[in-house]
């Protein structure tokens, strides 16, 4: 099984994004990615330990962004059907704006990556849903990463980035 996942990012300053060049970000930001195969687990986990400050170079656009700023969440959802831009779509509809050309070089969006004003994880769980999906959500905090739903999604505790606890 495949899946499709939103990474909530909180961040407060400008970062040079690849080819992007220089942007400024400010607030809470969802970006949309997915990973097909075996793969999932690994991609998300990777997106971890770049926020944790994992040293290498910069892959994705995202990778800038998580090393401007904080992993707070990330909601995961198991799917067969490539619902990646179905998804970024649906939070693009809910977003107080979507940042252009960010994460979607591979296919025809605007953007994958939105920033939200307010109940981001209630936000994008209900998009997921509204496509037939069923949201697994990850806080992660100081020391530990508390999974709120599903049975098949759990970082390991080496992978947990320092956060404030979304209740």
């Amino acid at each position: 099984m495949s899946q499709v996942y939103v990474l909530l990012i909180s961040a407060q300053g400008s970062a040079q994004v690849g080819s992007l060049g220089p942007m400024e970000f400010w607030g809470t930001y969802a970006y949309v990615g997915s990973a097909w195969g075996r793969a999932g687990q690994r991609r998300i986990e990777r997106h971890v330990k770049v926020a944790a400050g994992r040293p290498g170079r910069a892959f994705w656009h995202v990778d800038y962004l998580l090393r401007l700023g904080r992993l707070e969440a990330v909601v995961a959802a198991g799917t067969e059907e490539r619902l990646e831009c179905s998804v970024a779509s649906k939070i693009a509809q809910v977003a107080a704006e979507a940042v252009p050309r960010f994460g979607c070089s591979d296919c025809r969006c605007r953007s994958h990556l939105f920033r939200l004003e307010k109940d981001s994880v209630d936000r994008v769980c209900g998009v997921m849903a509204e496509l037939g999906l069923r949201p697994e959500v990850i806080v992660l905090s100081e020391g530990s990463g508390r999974k709120l739903s599903g049975p098949d999604y759990q970082l390991p505790r080496s992978l947990v980035y320092r956060s404030t606890r979304l209740d």
